[in-house]
């Protein structure tokens, strides 16, 4: 196979449909849309080897070679000029089916083409057999190789290590909250390490030390990177014990309320109690006025004996009904106690591991700061509302708000939706799949172990597209 043979024989239908449209090409004796992708790839063959009318007349009038043309429109990140063939395969591998295969041929053919080529009857080999077609059975030969992959393709190590966590944690805060970050970076502006330590109580009192020190890496591009760092980690620290402040006050908050609850559940028992009181007392009157009237009959003051005798042992069952209830809600108090405290353990663990998750998905983001449009949407039932907070550019939807489902049905800028399984009822599965096909939407159902790699798969998502947007 020559090069052009594998990229075609690797696209996919959305690849073909976008080649012809590239060309202007339309398939003899067939509607594109009605065609296979066999079909589709036998023309697109006959257009790179310039052996369309269309493409005839434009090769006489001197335009490029087809082929060659077509795969330059894609473009390499500064991420895959950095590396050498060997890091580019072992990334290309780590996304595995985040980028199209044939996305993965043209970089690897574009940035290393004599490499790529002693490669290709592996290529060939590995697709005769439906195997990935870059598995090249390579892999990292030492410790100090793989370390210095990860200082090229991981943003928190390095000089530029401060600026991307400042970058990282400026994507969560709110409009007023930069506000008062960019006033404490005009009066930071002037300062140097030394005045702004002897006046560092100042300013956590105006703008808390989460915000100087941001404003202060900001500011300070050649201050000490070492310095700089101690800076970015210790504010990362403040944010992590503001968030487990704010969880705590939530915790205070539903404690308050659950006491609360008690005391007005205490309170309707002394007011059922009494209740029960005043029946007693009403049945007690009854029965010495039915006692008077019918002091002649034996037998029907009997009855009345025993109907009171029922009464009160009514009574008593409910007096013990009463002090269940009780001890079962303070057991139920107890329980909820306890798993908020769990979920108080829960929270700051994920957050650590959100934490450690937006260092990971920031591959690359720094190389690439234009807006990436994106084509695709979630719609999920759990871990919704962090996930959002994590990802407010993304297109989350919870599958319960009708009005948003509805909305990214008919949203024309997205092509695929994926469904988040995990939790996600049959039934609400079923009828969404078929509210997608009836949009003419694609979907795809994902489904992870946990929530960090749901977010690890967020990250492979985002960086696809940053490298297709890049590449053109």
């Amino acid at each position: 196979m020559s090069e052009m043979d594998i990229f075609v024989e690797l696209i996919n239908d959305q690849e073909a449909d976008r080649i012809l449209k590239f060309y202007g090409e339309t398939l003899v004796g067939t509607r594109n849309k009605k065609a296979s992708l066999t079909q589709k790839k036998q023309y697109i063959k006959r257009i790179f080897k310039s052996n369309t009318p269309n493409m005839i007349k434009k090769r006489m009038k001197g335009s490029r070679e087809p082929f060659y043309n077509y795969i330059q429109s894609y473009k390499s990140s500064e991420l895959v000029k950095e590396n050498n063939f060997l890091e580019t395969v072992i990334f290309l591998n780590e996304v595995n089916s985040e980028i199209p295969n044939h996305v993965k041929f043209v970089i690897l053919f574009l940035n290393f083409p004599e490499e790529t080529k002693q490669k290709f009857d592996i290529i060939q080999e590995n697709i005769k057999e439906r195997k990935y077609p870059f598995n090249f059975n390579e892999s990292f030969e030492d410790s100090t190789e793989l370390k210095a992959f990860f200082r090229k393709s991981r943003s928190f190590i390095g000089e530029k290590a401060p600026r991307n966590i400042v970058d990282n944690v400026l994507e969560i805060l709110t409009e007023q909250e930069k506000d008062l970050l960019k006033k404490c970076e005009d009066e930071l502006e002037n300062y140097d390490i030394l005045s702004y330590y002897n006046n560092i109580e100042y300013f956590k009192e105006k703008y808390n030390l989460i915000f100087s020190n941001a404003a202060y890496i900001l500011t300070h591009d050649k201050e000490d990177n070492d310095i700089l760092m101690l800076l970015a980690v210790e504010l990362l620290y403040d944010l992590l014990k503001l968030k487990h402040q704010i969880k705590e006050k939530l915790f205070k908050e539903e404690d308050e309320k659950f006491k609360e609850e008690l005391l007005n559940i205490k309170i309707d028992k002394k007011k059922k109690e009494k209740e029960n009181e005043r029946k007693i007392s009403l049945l007690l009157t009854d029965f010495s006025k039915e006692r008077r009237i019918l002091t002649s009959t034996i037998n029907e003051k009997d009855r009345h004996l025993k109907q009171l005798a029922i009464s009160e042992e009514n009574l008593k069952r409910e007096r013990n009904k009463l002090e269940q209830t009780l001890i079962s809600q303070k057991e139920e108090e107890k329980t909820k106690r306890e798993e908020t405290e769990r979920i108080i353990d829960k929270l700051s663990k994920e957050l650590e591991s959100v934490n450690e998750v937006r260092k990971e998905n920031k591959i690359m983001m720094t190389n690439n700061s234009s807006k990436v449009k994106h084509n695709w949407g979630i719609i999920c039932a759990i871990n919704y509302e962090l996930t959002k907070e994590i990802y407010p550019e993304l297109d989350i939807i919870y599958y319960k708000n009708k009005r948003e489902v509805k909305e990214i049905l008919v949203n024309n800028q997205l092509s695929t939706i994926y469904l988040l399984i995990n939790g996600l009822p049959t039934a609400e599965l079923n009828n969404i799949k078929e509210k997608i096909t009836s949009s003419e939407k694609e979907y795809k159902v994902i489904d992870f172990n946990n929530f960090k790699e749901f977010l690890d798969w967020i990250g492979y998502m985002k960086t696809i597209e940053r490298k297709v947007y890049s590449n053109g």
